[in-house]
């Protein structure tokens, strides 16, 4: 079943261009202009989208060279917060040593003023006493 047969209107259409070339070519030359504007058309969208596409692209490189120094950023704040932490340590240590030493004189200070409260001191304690008090000159 051809054109003409299922649509009625279609058929005129189809006697009125056999019958008059010049209609003919001139809705020919319509069509063909409305698409040459057509092409016109997408080819400016198509140089629209290229453009966005590369503004995207740059738009994409940044990020990545700012995620990339982020990234650098973050390495070096968690080297930066290891070395502190090893150096909190080694501070926890010389406190606790310090510490230790602290109370190791405090006791030997009590045993000298033990000594010294004492009516009767002895050659060996008075060297004693003197040995403390070198170590808080």
């Amino acid at each position: 079943m051809d054109l003409a047969a299922r649509h009625p209107s279609a058929k005129q259409v189809l006697l009125a261009y056999r019958d008059d070339p010049e209609k003919q070519r001139k809705e020919m030359k319509k069509r063909y202009d409305s698409k040459v504007a057509e092409a016109a058309t997408l080819q400016k969208e198509n140089g629209e989208l290229k453009k966005e596409l590369q503004e995207k692209e740059k738009e994409i490189k940044l990020m990545q060279e700012q995620a990339k120094q982020a990234q650098l950023h973050q390495q070096r704040c968690e080297s930066e917060a290891r070395e502190h932490e090893a150096e909190k340590e080694g501070l926890n240590q010389q406190i606790a040593e310090l510490q230790e030493r602290s109370a190791s004189l405090q006791v030997s200070c009590r045993l000298c003023d033990q000594i010294q409260t004492c009516s009767y001191t002895s050659l060996h304690a008075r060297q004693y006493i003197k040995r403390c008090m070198c170590v808080y000159s």
